[in-house]
């Protein structure tokens, strides 16, 4: 009698374990391309932020037009690096349902070590960025910051209070990044 109802409640959890990794797994797709899309949109405003920025300190001071461009070129990389990232957790399909509970810019921070050398091994793009990006962080490491990295930085610290060009650009990727955070598809029909 014992053995049948261990038997019946093996058989029990195993039923449930299938239905839950098949609601899981099924995940909808239209799901899926919900939250490409929004991720998506979460990029063009980083990229728009971005030469918005570098434009704005060129035009403030035409002195740093090289270290304005090299610093949007690394952070135009990074973007690239994490849009990849979440690209290989969306064709995770499980990955859909933590990412919808989390704001747009935390979703790359999901990616952990088995995942990361997944996608490495699964993308010559990935692992071509991630290995420019570790070498300049290397390089910069050991040059330490130049005195027109201090100053740029100084620059761009102080539009965060005397630049309305400045304000304009960080109200406009506040506003995206806020409607971003609606959950599911919402952010495509936001209430006005």
């Amino acid at each position: 009698m014992l053995l049948r109802h261990l038997a019946a409640l093996s058989s029990l959890a195993w039923a449930l374990s299938s239905a839950a990794s098949e609601s899981v797994s099924g995940v909808a797709p239209q799901a899926i391309e919900c939250a490409r899309a929004k991720y998506q949109r979460h990029v063009r405003a980083q990229q728009q932020w971005q030469h918005g920025l570098a434009a704005l300190i060129v035009r403030t001071d035409g002195q740093y037009k090289d270290l304005a461009a090299e610093q949007l070129r690394q952070q135009l990389r990074n973007i690239e690096i994490n849009q990849l990232v979440v690209e290989h957790l969306l064709n995770r399909k499980t990955a859909v349902l933590m990412l919808d509970a989390r704001p747009t810019n935390e979703w790359p921070d999901l990616l952990d070590r088995k995942e990361q050398a997944a996608l490495l091994a699964s993308s010559s793009r990935y692992a071509e960025l991630s290995a420019q990006s570790r070498a300049e962080r290397q390089a910069a490491a050991s040059a330490g910051r130049s005195s027109n990295s201090e100053a740029l930085g100084a620059l761009v610290r102080g539009f965060s209070t005397t630049s309305p060009a400045y304000q304009a650009l960080l109200a406009e990727l506040s506003a995206t990044l806020a409607e971003l955070r609606q959950p599911g598809c919402a952010w495509q029909n936001p209430r006005r």
